[in-house]
């Protein structure tokens, strides 16, 4: 139970020889973002986009608020301009392959999540998402192996557990379903896919 979850895109944050303003556009961004105020949000990354065209944290700030009010298509195009300027940071194929999932482009995400591993192997999220994209796909296989191959990365990724937890459930291994949800539950009590994958179980139990 996870395709209509919200996505959270990673901030990237590189030195840069930006003025003072700029900076400090892009700090209340941040502030205004993690405050759950979108709107102000937008307004701060795209004044300091408006001073300096090509900055990164900018523009990575910028995308993340419109995946936040799902404007996906123009969050794609800045994505893809991100990566483009800079092709090998991990984190902007990253951010874009979870926008294109987003957007039902499964394959192309993939490709994404591919290449933010290839450029950095230990880069966990971007296995695990890859699981999913698998999964939306039915490749019940390749996800259990990217969710496996993430979690031996970060044992603790509760997601990760949620996720194959959820996917061995349409392979009706009811058994191991419960000890995924149960681990993810074990790491954060409150984690929401967990708490609904497992009432999901207990009711197929019932029946």
């Amino acid at each position: 139970m996870f395709r209509k979850s919200k996505i959270a895109l990673l901030f990237i944050l590189l030195c840069s020889c930006s003025s003072n303003k700029v900076v400090k556009l892009i700090n209340e961004g941040h502030k205004y973002y993690s405050a759950g105020q979108y709107d102000e949000a937008l307004k701060s990354f795209n004044n300091a986009a408006e001073l300096d065209s090509k900055n990164i944290n900018a523009l990575s700030g910028k995308v993340a608020v419109l995946v936040v009010l799902e404007h996906l298509n123009e969050a794609e195009k800045i994505a893809l301009f991100i990566v483009e300027s800079y092709p090998k940071n991990a984190i902007a194929h990253y951010n874009l392959g979870l926008i294109e999932m987003q957007m039902g482009k499964y394959r192309s995400s993939i490709e994404r999540f591919n290449r933010s591993i290839e450029l950095d192997p230990n880069f966990s999220d971007p296995i695990w998402n890859r699981g999913m994209a698998h999964d939306e796909l039915a490749e019940w296989d390749k996800a259990i192996a990217d969710y496996d191959l993430a979690l031996t990365k970060n044992p603790d990724n509760a997601d990760a557990l949620s996720n194959r937890g959820y996917t061995k459930y349409k392979l009706q291994d009811y058994k191991g379903s419960l000890q995924d949800f149960s681990s993810a539950l074990e790491i954060n009590p409150k984690h929401p896919k967990a708490l609904a994958n497992m009432e999901m179980l207990k009711k197929r139990s019932a029946n």
